[in-house]
């Protein structure tokens, strides 16, 4: 758990709902296109992280296709455990300059 524990919801987290990203600059709107709960790694599957993700099962969950921006998140799967990730991806759906 880290501080403020910014993912510790993340289990009820559904395709379609928005994650919002701020910086200084711009606050950037992302859609999550898959289901946090579906998708659980262990600790040595980089490819969640990589800049064009894919599924190397080559079936189940993957980010959207075709999106150029993409959001990932991820998150330990249990409290208190960190064998296993969870994982969710979204695609970029706005920014608006501050």
């Amino acid at each position: 758990m880290t501080h403020g524990e910014p993912l510790r919801d993340m289990p009820k987290l559904r395709p379609g709902n928005k994650v919002i990203v701020e910086t200084r600059r711009a606050i950037y709107t992302y859609v999550l296109d898959t289901n946090p709960n579906e998708l659980v790694v262990t600790f040595k599957d980089v490819w969640v992280i990589a800049p064009r993700p894919d599924n190397p099962v080559g079936t189940g969950v993957n980010p959207a296709r075709g999106s150029k921006r993409l959001l990932t998140l991820v998150t330990c799967s249990e409290l208190f455990h960190t064998d296993n990730r969870m994982i969710a991806f979204g695609h970029l759906e706005s920014v608006e300059a501050k």
